[in-house]
C-alpha cells in the first residue's frame, strides 16, 4: 500500500553477537538473503531488489546495544562488513505524476493462443522495458542523473515547519514529475507486414501516481521512483483484475468486452506526511479504504484525509455508442481476423498501459 512498492533491504536478527560473527552462520545467513534476492528481483519486471547490497540489523542480547553490518550480493566471496548505525532528520520530498494513454495491442495468431492475462502480461514487460528510454522532468526541467535537484540549504526559502506540541512536523515537498515518451524510430520508418490476428486489446485511461525521495537525492532517484511506481501500479491492478475474475471472459466478432480495473486513490493519516495507497474495485467505497488501513496498520483514517479524484471511473456510455465501437473495427481489425501493424516505436511505446482504468478486450475465436 506504499506508493511504488517495498523492497527487502535486509534481516533483523536478535541474539548474541558471537552468533552473528561465527563464520558458518554468516555463510547461512548470505544464502538466505540472497534467495530473497533473486526471487524479488523477477518480480514486478525486474523493478524489485535493484540494489545488491544488503544489511544486518542485529541486536545482541548480552550487551543489549544494536550494530549493523553489511554484504554486498553482487561480488562473489564478499563478507559481511562492520557499519555504524545513525541516525539523522531527513526531508522528504514527494513526486506527483500522471500518466495517460490509449494504446491497441494485437495477439498475432502466429504465436502459441494464450489467455488473456498471460497475452497481456507479455505486452507489458516490453512497455515497462520501454520506459528506460523515457525523459521525466521534474518540475518541467530536465536534469542529469547525478543533479541535485532539491535541497534543504539551496530551497531553505521553500520549506517550513509546524508545530505540534513540543515537536516539529516537516512540511513535505511536493514536486511535479511528466514522463516523455520517444516516439522515432528511422529504421523501421515505411516498414510494415500484415499479421493474421486472433484478437486484440485497446486500453485506455489515466494513472495518478506518487513517489518519495530523500533531500539530496540524486536526478536518478526520482526518475527511478517514478518509473518503478508506474510499472508497479500497472502490474498490480492487471493481476488484481484478472483474480477478480471468475472466469476467462470471450467476447466476439462484434460484441466488444469492457474491463474496468480498479482505480487509486490515497490515504493518509493525522500525524503522517507519508501517503498510502489502496485500489477500488467497481462498487467499493472510500470505507472500504479505511477500513483496509484499518486492518492492516491499525491506522485510523478519516474520509477527508482521502484523495479519491485523482483518477475516475470511465463513462460506459461512451463506449457504448455503435459508431465508436465500429470505427475502431474498421480502422484496426478487418476481415478474416487479419490486422496491419506498422513496426514503429510510437506502437511500441504506446500498447503497454494497462494499469489504466478501463480496457476493451476483443477476442475474436
Amino acid at each position: 500500500m506504499l506508493p511504488g512498492g517495498l523492497d527487502i533491504c535486509g534481516l533483523y536478527i536478535i541474539g548474541p553477537l558471537s552468533d552473528l560473527n561465527n563464520f558458518a552462520n554468516q555463510g547461512k545467513l548470505k544464502g538466505i538473503l540472497s534467495s530473497i534476492h533473486k526471487i524479488s528481483s523477477a518480480q514486478y519486471f525486474g523493478t524489485k531488489e535493484s540494489s545488491s547490497e544488503k544489511l544486518i540489523l542485529f541486536g545482541c542480547t548480552k550487551s543489549l546495544k544494536v550494530g549493523i553490518k553489511s554484504v554486498n550480493l553482487g561480488e562473489s566471496g564478499s563478507t559481511f562488513a562492520s557499519g555504524d548505525l545513525k541516525t539523522q532528520e531527513n526531508n522528504w520530498l514527494q513526486i506527483n505524476y500522471n500518466y495517460s494513454l490509449s494504446c491497441p495491442m494485437y495477439f498475432s495468431s502466429e504465436k502459441n493462443l494464450q489467455s488473456l492475462r498471460k497475452s497481456v502480461m507479455t505486452y507489458l514487460q516490453s512497455w515497462a522495458q520501454s520506459l528506460k528510454n523515457t525523459i521525466i522532468l521534474i518540475d518541467g526541467k530536465c536534469y542529469e542523473e547525478s543533479d541535485i535537484c532539491w535541497s534543504p540549504e539551496t530551497n531553505s526559502s521553500k520549506t517550513s515547519k509546524r508545530k505540534k506540541g513540543s515537536s516539529e512536523i516537516s512540511v513535505l515537498k511536493v514536486v511535479d514529475a511528466e514522463i516523455l515518451e520517444n516516439l522515432n524510430n528511422n529504421e523501421s520508418k515505411g516498414v510494415s507486414e500484415i499479421q493474421d490476428c486472433y484478437g486484440s486489446v485497446l486500453f485506455s485511461g489515466h494513472v495518478a501516481g506518487r513517489g518519495y525521495v530523500i533531500d539530496k537525492a540524486p536526478a536518478s532517484a526520482y526518475f527511478d521512483a517514478v518509473r518503478n511506481d508506474l510499472i508497479r501500479t500497472m502490474y498490480s491492478r492487471w493481476e488484481m483484475h484478472c483474480d477478480s475474475l471468475i472466469e476467462e471472459p470471450h467476447g466476439s466478432s462484434t460484441e466488444p468486452v469492457l474491463h474496468e480495473p480498479p482505480r487509486r486513490l490515497f490515504l493518509k493519516g493525522k500525524t503522517s506526511i507519508i501517503s498510502l495507497c489502496d485500489y477500488l474495485f467497481p462498487g467499493d467505497s472510500i470505507k472500504d479504504a479505511c477500513q483496509s488501513a484499518k486492518e492492516l496498520f491499525d491506522i485510523d483514517i478519516e474520509e477527508e484525509n482521502i484523495e479519491d479524484n485523482l483518477e475516475n471511473w470511465a463513462d460506459l456510455n461512451e463506449f457504448r455508442k455503435p459508431e465508436t465501437v465500429s470505427t475502431f473495427r474498421d480502422e484496426e481489425v478487418f476481415e478474416d481476423n487479419i490486422s496491419v501493424v506498422k513496426r514503429s516505436n510510437a506502437f511500441q511505446f504506446f500498447f503497454g498501459g494497462i494499469a489504466a482504468l478501463l480496457g476493451y478486450a476483443y477476442c475474436v475465436l
